[in-house]
């Protein structure tokens, strides 16, 4: 069993792990070059705490619910169109719910890895899912604890993604121990380090949570080298907690916690619209890239650079969502790298750009993907009040024979749920 850490490259290598005497388990037979890395399915409902995080509705990270509206993850996995999916045990992108805001750790250092922490505010509070207990004892947990650490990672270093939630038993490694591996370039401060020889988180599911026996959480998956022969690097969970707590009480609308010493903030959003950029892209989606700005001020909001979409199958329908101040102009930027833009030799490809006003959807800009190297579409946020009229008929209502073709099989929302405007199939 694999789960996902991000694992980085390493040209050299430190030292063998049995020359340190790497927690080896007797009963776990592996080599230095075997990818099959031990653990077993969870029970479903043993970790309703679990969050999976989606990338256009593709595994991508995992996270822990640790507040009715914050998941708990790493700050590497900021990245944009992202869901979530709380107490996921199967692989898919079922009850998605829409991320509000995302807050990384002030202090995360990119190039060490260290304060590897970030805060996703959810849309609406998860109901009915205990939020998971978060360790603030520093001192644990202690060497040669037993830990799970869970996640829908891939079971084969370059394997798919498992279907079904996954956990494995781990065990903490000292601080001195582990940096024997990593050349003293782990903190233990901020870092833990957790791992058996045949055992371990990798690539693929970085941010999922560290459990103790007790099912209190003390880690985040963070980094590692040689993933199942070296240690495992976690962010220390305790390290942070001041941080997250003035953070959810800065910003949560419905459960404050009683330990709250700052006054709530000021709501981001205010004055602001959720507008939704949604594109359906053609046979060749890696070659797309696009970029909302400010016409006024040229201030980037929403950006996709270099590739956004390799990863992405022929003619899918990618969504995301950005707030923008009510009343002034943006342009919408596409940038297609083989200068034919997205439609229509190899698809009918569109865009979308609507806002919701009320419950009711307000179309802003739309037409087909017909460009070659760029395209710059202007688009005007309404003023808050009053109401703006509908000015285009909503495609739900068009004829059969001119809604555009959508498909809800390759359909990636960022809220987990089709538009009211898309055609069934």
């Amino acid at each position: 069993f694999l789960l996902v850490r991000l694992c980085h490259s390493l040209e050299r290598r430190v030292k063998e792990p049995n020359e340190l005497g790497l927690l080896e388990n007797s009963d776990v037979h592996s080599s230095s070059r075997s990818l099959i890395i031990g653990g077993q399915r969870a029970s479903p409902g043993e970790y309703p705490f679990f969050v999976s995080i989606r990338r256009w509705g593709q595994s991508y990270c995992g996270g822990a619910l640790i507040h009715p509206e914050f998941v708990l993850t790493a700050a590497h996995c900021n990245d944009g169109g992202l869901t979530t999916v709380v107490g996921a045990y199967a692989n898919n992108n079922e009850n998605a719910m829409m991320i509000r805001q995302i807050i990384p750790h002030p202090n995360y250092d990119e190039s060490l890895e260290r304060n590897d922490f970030l805060l996703l505010q959810l849309d609406e509070p998860a109901t009915n899912v205990a939020p998971v207990v978060m360790n603030t004892n520093f001192n644990e947990p202690p060497p040669g604890a037993n830990l799970t650490v869970i996640g829908l990672g891939s079971t084969q270093l370059t394997g798919p993604a498992t279907d079904i939630l996954r956990e494995v038993v781990v065990e903490s490694v000292a601080n001195e121990t582990c940096n024997e591996f990593y050349g003293d370039r782990v903190d233990q401060n901020v870092q833990l380090c957790a791992g058996l020889i045949g055992r371990d988180a990798c690539s693929g599911d970085s941010g999922g949570p560290l459990t103790n026996e007790d099912g209190v959480l003390l880690g985040v998956v963070s980094w590692g080298w040689f993933c199942a022969l070296y240690p495992g690097v976690y962010s220390r969970v305790s390290s942070a907690q001041d941080w997250i707590r003035t953070t959810i009480c800065d910003f949560t609308r419905t459960a404050r916690p009683s330990n709250c010493d700052n006054p709530p903030q000021p709501d981001p959003f205010a004055g602001k619209l959720p507008v939704y950029i949604q594109l359906h892209l053609d046979q060749f989606p890696h070659e797309v890239s696009f970029s909302v700005e400010r016409a006024d001020t040229g201030q980037i909001q929403l950006a996709y650079p270099d590739f956004p979409f390799l990863s992405l199958s022929p003619l899918t329908i990618v969504q995301d969502r950005v707030y923008l101040d009510a009343g002034f102009t943006y342009a919408l930027k596409f940038v297609d790298f083989a200068g034919d833009g997205f439609c229509c030799m190899f698809g009918s490809g569109r865009f979308r750009v609507f806002t919701t006003i009320d419950g009711v959807e307000l179309t802003l800009a739309e037409d087909r993907a017909t460009f070659q190297t760029e395209r710059t579409v202007p688009f005007e946020i309404p003023t808050l009040s009053p109401l703006p009229a509908l000015t285009q008929q909503p495609v739900a209502d068009m004829p059969i024979e001119q809604q555009p073709t959508l498909s809800r099989k390759s359909s990636y929302f960022r809220s987990g749920k089709l538009p009211a405007t898309l055609p069934p199939n």
